[in-house]
């Protein structure tokens, strides 16, 4: 921790670490989501659901961006409250933008989980064998991850 007696100095630095430690808290779950996609797109043929986990794919990459971008250590030449603020303010900006693609991202990826849950669920039961159902989750629109096997 930086040795000061100024209380704002000392306080803005605090929240400093405390975004700094938000980011790095996010970028992990970045990565770990964006493994995972990772593997899932291995499986996918290319229709609908592969284009929304490209798109949730690219939403974590613009979201990592921002959140290096709050790590990258650059620090002010000078210790005054004002320029400390100024950071802690664009950090937080960049860590807010980086949580709502996050959080897009999560939804795109839980919604197309649902879609292919019940999908699989359907042509498993034998409820899924013809009409708009089976168009639906065939390979060409919203095809699951078995759709070969």
């Amino acid at each position: 921790m930086f040795e000061t007696r100024d209380k704002n100095v000392r306080s803005l630095y605090e929240m400093l670490n405390i975004i700094d430690g938000k980011a790095s808290a996010l970028l992990s779950f970045n990565a770990l989501l964006l493994a995972a996609i990772s593997i899932w797109l291995q499986y996918v043929p290319q229709n609908y659901l592969h284009l929304f986990l490209d798109l949730a794919f690219l939403v974590l990459l613009a979201s990592c961006f921002f959140l290096l971008w709050i790590i990258w250590l650059h620090w002010p030449q000078s210790s005054e409250a004002s320029t400390l603020d100024a950071f802690r303010r664009a950090r937080t900006r960049r860590y807010r933008i980086s949580w709502v693609l996050s959080m897009i991202a999560v939804f795109v990826v839980s919604a197309v989980s649902v879609v292919h849950t019940v999908g699989t669920g359907l042509k498993a039961f034998g409820h899924c064998q013809s009409g708009p159902c089976a168009h639906f989750f065939g390979p060409d629109v919203f095809g699951n991850l078995d759709h070969d096997r």
